[in-house]
């Protein structure tokens, strides 16, 4: 009996970064049309891994002391340049973690794809080319292809990285994170084409990711990778049900769950919202007059109470990030604004300035809102500067250690800047730079999303720790249904910038009444029937 041959085998695989040991020894092989999941947490070496497939790390501060990696029978270490792009897009397809910062802001999605068919198939076809976005299931192709990056959703933006990926017709196909920023609908929707497409075209699929439930239902073999080691792999489902290392069963235990605070019937009311409206203009024509207006946010009421934590749920385009910034006098409105009993509507920027640090934001990626040119110190101490000029430099610095300590970072961590911060170390450091100004309210916009699944858990309890113990009022924002379920009092559900459903979160996920909100738990958990 012929022995089958791998499609690709890594064998004894290591990499250094300026001498620095990033991954060691790193084994395993894949067939064509066989799943593939590597988990872990950040620094693990799972991209890493991916990124040595293709040559693409950058050389020479990344070395690779020993190992081969073999496609095809053929040797891809020490490959020379030339024969490296023969493969690379056209055998081997890589898909990234973010589309946004993948695909050029300057051309067309057409032009984009364009540019694939020429490098790796020598012509073009326009037909064949909307025949692949039809594929990736992209609605109005024609039109899609005319429009440039930023004016996609993010689910559409994967899927022309996804028809990228397929017009050089590969063998392998890599997914980093494909879903990572997606809410869940979407993200459900992304992996089921990408499983339909991959037994389509027949092609192995090594998908890199930190969460769980996605490996487990994508793939047959799981490889668990941790400080650049391969500390256990198998079956996904012997795995998943009884691993044997220690640092797997931590992985399979980190539920995103908290102690949620009490919810006191007495406490008064922090931010009132009454009928809520935002709408953006529609301009058309040559001189770009305004032909009609897209209504962002339609009509949106709630109470939020001191120490209670609302919960806003739906998929992206819903109006949930545009809805918060209205709350917070960012973008116009029209409606009733009110803080703690002050409406703030209509309120000029000079007389909303003083209230401003009453109400704070942390943003979902705080790599990108915290600047990589200041330090951990000058970042949470900017907001004191700004809105307690009489402060001294002394007793400023004595509340930014207060603030560190209450999200729980070391001082010795204050002269460092973001970049030298792990992803959980820098989302504390924006909720620190909140907390310093006292808000009464916090809005946290996806704080979790770009997080390791036990990173998720330390933060969700140290913002129901905060919340207990300073009485703070959250909106929480979120398309992670469990990280939602855990910390919310309360939660409203928003499709087409419409409340259509809400409620209190043990009555909202027990017993969803609205047939789209069923949709989005059976996206999350698979309990309704889609």
């Amino acid at each position: 009996m012929t022995e089958k041959i791998p499609l690709l085998s890594i064998k004894n695989l290591s990499v250094n970064f300026s001498g620095k040991s990033a991954i060691q020894d790193v084994s395993f092989h894949i067939y064509s049309g066989e799943t593939i999941a590597i988990i872990g947490e950040s620094g693990s070496g799972k991209s890493v891994t991916a990124l040595s497939i293709l040559q693409l790390l950058p050389y020479p501060t990344a070395t690779h002391p020993k190992g081969s990696i073999r496609f095809c029978g053929q040797e891809l270490m020490g490959l020379k340049e030339s024969a490296l792009n023969k493969i690379r897009g056209k055998k081997i397809a890589m898909i990234f973690q973010e589309p946004m910062s993948s695909l050029n802001p300057l051309h067309t999605v057409e032009r984009q794809i364009k540019e694939v068919f020429l490098l790796h198939q020598g012509i073009y076809d326009y037909r064949q080319m909307i025949e692949l976005l039809n594929l990736v299931q992209l609605n109005n192709p024609e039109g899609k292809a005319a429009a440039y990056p930023h004016q996609l959703s993010g689910g559409e933006r994967q899927r022309v990285m996804i028809a990228m990926a397929l017009a050089g017709k590969p063998e392998l196909l890599i997914a980093d994170e494909p879903t990572t920023a997606l809410d869940v609908t979407t993200q459900a929707e992304i992996l089921t084409l990408i499983k339909d497409l991959q037994k389509r075209f027949n092609m192995a699929l090594l998908l890199i990711t930190h969460d769980l439930s996605v490996a487990r239902k994508m793939a047959r073999t799981v490889i668990v990778m941790k400080d650049g080691h391969v500390v256990e792999s198998g079956d996904v489902e012997k795995v998943f049900t009884n691993p044997s290392q220690p640092y797997t069963q931590h992985l399979m235990a980190c539920e995103p769950t908290c102690k949620k605070a009490k919810l006191d019937n007495k406490a008064p009311v922090i931010l009132q919202v009454r009928d809520l409206n935002v709408k953006f203009p529609i301009k058309t024509g040559f001189f770009r007059r305004i032909t009609g207006y897209m209504h962002a946010v339609a009509g949106v009421s709630f109470t939020l109470a001191k120490g209670q934590t609302l919960g806003v749920v739906g998929e992206s385009g819903s109006g949930k990030t545009t809805m918060a910034l209205a709350i917070l006098r960012l973008i116009s409105s029209q409606g009733i604004i009110a803080l703690e009993g002050k409406s703030i509507g209509t309120l000029s920027q000079s007389l909303m300035r003083p209230l401003r640090k009453r109400m704070q934001i942390v943003f979902q990626d705080p790599f990108a809102s915290l600047s990589p040119r200041m330090t951990v110190e000058q970042i949470v101490e900017e907001g004191l500067v700004l809105h307690s000029p009489l402060l001294t430099r002394e007793d400023r610095r004595v509340k930014i250690l207060e603030a560190l300590h209450a999200v729980g970072l070391d001082h010795s961590l204050k002269d460092r800047y973001p970049h030298a911060l792990s992803g959980g170390q820098r989302q504390r450091v924006a909720i620190a730079r909140a907390l310093i100004l006292d808000p009464a309210l916090l809005i946290l916009d996806e704080p979790t999303s770009a997080l390791d699944r036990s990173i998720q858990a330390d933060v969700l309890t140290l913002l129901a720790t905060l919340q207990r113990q300073r009485h703070l009022s959250y909106i929480f924002i979120s398309h992670d249904l469990k990280s939602v379920q855990a910390l919310s009092h309360h939660v409203i559900v928003l499709r087409g910038g419409k409340v259509v459903e809400s409620g209190t979160s043990e009555a909202l996920f027990n017993a969803p009444q609205h047939p789209y909100t069923q949709h989005l738990l059976h996206a999350a958990y698979n309990i309704f029937p889609a």
